[in-house]
């Protein structure tokens, strides 16, 4: 019996995958987004290109996606979070949002699309569709909206993993 060279037989087994033995297929949109995310930041862009923080410079929040194709969101004013015992001042009281359902991504879209089972405001209802970009551990969101009557677009920066609030004060 001849024996071949290692090198040789592993260029031919290369050859036989085209390459593709080597290197792993890209993840699905939807496993890419499973797991769960801390908020970072809430931003607000107006007409005009104003941008504002409606919740304040620290908002929490803590996304879920599931494998399942359940998530949950859960996402507030700093201010208004009351895991301290405190209670929150009045102005805090519309701060918060928190919604869970299903999901599914149009990634011809670049689109998430939230299902809402069930929250705790009517702005969260029915299907949410929120723009997405995903650029390794981070998550941006946009979300179409109206506020004092004027069309903006709220952007929410997630990071993947982590506590919602790990590294605050």
């Amino acid at each position: 019996m001849r024996k071949m060279p290692v090198k040789a037989a592993l260029a031919g087994v290369a050859m036989l995958c085209g390459g593709a033995c080597s290197r792993a297929a890209p993840p699905s949109p939807e496993t890419a987004f499973v797991g769960t995310w801390q908020l970072v930041s809430l931003t607000t862009e107006w007409p005009g290109g104003r941008v504002t923080t409606p919740w304040g410079s620290s908002p929490i929040g803590h996304l879920s996606y599931g494998a399942d194709g359940r998530m949950s969101a859960q996402l507030m004013d700093a201010g208004r979070n009351q895991a301290d015992g405190r209670p929150f001042a009045p102005e805090f009281a519309p701060n918060v949002a928190s919604y869970f359902g299903t999901f599914s991504i149009d990634t011809m879209r670049r689109v998430v699309r939230h299902r809402v089972a069930a929250s705790i405001r009517a702005a969260e209802a029915g299907t949410l569709e929120r723009l997405y970009e995903l650029r390794g551990d981070t998550l941006v969101l946009r979300a179409a909206a109206t506020m004092d009557s004027l069309p903006v677009t709220h952007t929410l920066v997630w990071l993947r993993g982590g506590s919602a609030l790990a590294d605050r004060p």
